[in-house]
C-alpha cells in the first residue's frame, strides 16, 4: 500500500505542531490561573529599603453595617381611660405608624427605663392622675422624644410637649349640640336633660343643652297638650344611684318628654334602660348600649383623633410644642332618628360652634349662664 507523497511530507509538520501545542497549553493555563488569583500581598523591591508593599485585596464583598432599629410610638392609656377613646386612638396610631414603618405599642403603665433612644413619640390619654407628676420627669429623661398629652392640665411648658385640650373637652359645647340635635329630631320639641348638680362641667352641659334647644326652636311651644314650656331641666348629683336618678327620670317621663340628653356622670346604664323602657329616645356621651340601638339618637364625644392627625407631621419631625383644643364630634348616630339631612344640618351648626361663630351662652368653667 502506497501513501500519497504530499500526505507523507506533512506528517513531520503535524508532529511538530502537536508538540508545540502540548508545550504552549500548560504555559497558557498557568498564566490564566495566575492572572485570576489576585494576591493579597505583592512584593516590590525598593532600591533603598528593600521593603515589601501591601495592596488591599478587592474581594467584591461589601462589609455589613449595623441597621438602625425602627422608631417606636407608645400609647399610655390607664385602666380608667374611656374604652371607646382608647380603641379609636389605637386604630389611628396603628394606621399612622404603619405608613412610616414605625413600631406601635399600647400600655397601661410607663417607666422611665422604657424611654429608650428609639422612642419617637409618647401619647398619653386621660385620666392620668398617677402619671401627671411623672410626665415632666419623662419629658426631661427623653429629650429626643415627643410627648402628646390629651385632656390634662397643669403641665409645665417644654419644647417636646404637645397638648390637646388642656382643660378637657368643652362641656358647654357638648351640651349645646346635644340640645340642638334633640330639638331637630323630636316632634313638638318635647325634650329634656338630666344634668349633674354639683360639678361645674355637669351644670355647664345641662345649661348649654337648654340653650341649644332654644337656638333651634325659639319659643319651643308645643302644638298639642300637654302645653308645657320645653325643654325641661332635671339634675342629680355626680355618681347618683337609682334612688336619686329615678325621681328625675320619672319627672321627665310624666311631662311627656320624648328625647333626653344624659350628661356624663348623671347616671349609669340602668338609668338609660329605665328611660328607654318608657319609650324615650336617648343622647349620651358614650357609645350606646347594643340593646338600646333603636332608641339611641347619637353620642356626643370629645374626639382628639382629627388633632392627632393634624399634628402628626410635627410630632414625628420634632417641631416646637403646640396647644390645641379637643374637637367635638357626634357619632353612633341612628339614621332612623337622625336622618342624613338633619345630621348634615347639625354638623354645620357644630362647625360654627367650634369656630366661635355660635356661643353656647354658658361659662364652661363655672357652669353659669353668661
Amino acid at each position: 500500500m502506497t501513501r500519497d507523497r504530499n500526505q507523507i511530507s506533512t506528517m513531520p509538520n503535524l508532529f511538530r505542531s502537536n508538540r508545540l501545542y502540548l508545550l504552549v497549553t500548560p504555559l497558557l493555563l498557568g498564566m490564566t490561573l495566575v492572572a485570576c488569583k489576585v494576591p493579597s500581598t505583592i512584593l516590590s523591591q525598593n532600591s533603598s529599603a528593600g521593603t515589601a508593599t501591601t495592596f488591599p485585596t478587592d474581594t467584591g464583598v461589601v462589609a455589613a453595617t449595623p441597621s438602625q432599629p425602627p422608631g417606636r410610638v407608645i400609647l399610655l392609656a390607664s385602666a380608667d381611660a374611656l374604652p371607646s377613646q382608647v380603641e379609636q386612638t389605637q386604630a389611628a396610631l396603628t394606621t399612622l405608624t404603619g405608613q412610616m414603618g414605625l413600631l406601635f405599642e399600647s400600655s397601661p403603665k410607663l417607666e422611665t427605663q422604657d424611654l429608650t433612644p428609639d422612642v419617637r413619640l409618647v401619647v398619653i390619654l386621660p385620666p392620668a392622675e398617677e402619671s401627671v407628676a411623672q410626665i415632666p420627669v419623662w419629658i426631661a429623661a427623653a429629650s429626643t422624644a415627643q410627648f402628646l398629652v390629651i385632656g390634662i392640665a397643669g403641665l409645665p411648658s417644654a419644647p417636646n410637649l404637645h397638648i390637646i385640650g388642656p382643660q378637657g373637652a368643652r362641656p358647654d359645647q357638648q351640651g349645646f349640640i346635644a340640645g340642638y340635635i334633640a330639638a331637630v329630631t323630636t316632634w313638638d320639641w318635647r325634650v329634656g336633660v338630666i344634668a349633674v348638680s354639683n360639678t361645674p362641667t355637669g351644670k355647664a352641659a345641662g345649661q348649654a343643652f337648654m340653650n341649644g334647644v332654644v337656638f333651634f326652636c325659639g319659643l319651643c311651644r308645643p302644638a298639642y297638650p300637654p302645653f308645657l314650656q320645653y325643654p325641661i331641666y332635671a339634675e342629680v348629683s355626680a355618681g347618683a344611684g337609682q334612688n336619686e336618678w329615678q325621681p328625675a327620670a320619672d319627672m321627665l317621663i310624666q311631662n311627656a318628654i320624648k328625647t333626653v340628653y344624659v350628661v356624663p356622670g348623671a347616671g349609669d346604664e340602668a338609668l338609660l334602660n329605665y328611660l328607654a323602657q318608657a319609650g324615650v329616645n336617648l343622647i349620651g356621651s358614650q357609645p350606646g348600649p347594643q340593646a338600646l340601638r333603636n332608641q339611641w339618637v347619637a353620642s356626643i364625644q370629645a374626639d382628639p383623633i382629627p388633632m392627632i392627625q393634624k399634628l402628626w407631621p410635627d410630632l414625628i419631625s420634632g417641631n416646637a410644642e403646640a396647644i390645641l383644643p379637643i374637637p367635638i364630634t357626634f357619632s353612633e348616630t341612628n339614621p332612623a332618628l337622625l336622618s342624613p339631612g338633619r345630621q348634615s344640618n347639625a354638623q354645620k351648626t357644630l362647625d360654627k360652634l367650634l369656630a366661635g361663630y355660635i356661643d353656647s351662652g354658658v361659662d364652661p368653667l363655672t357652669g353659669e349662664k353668661k
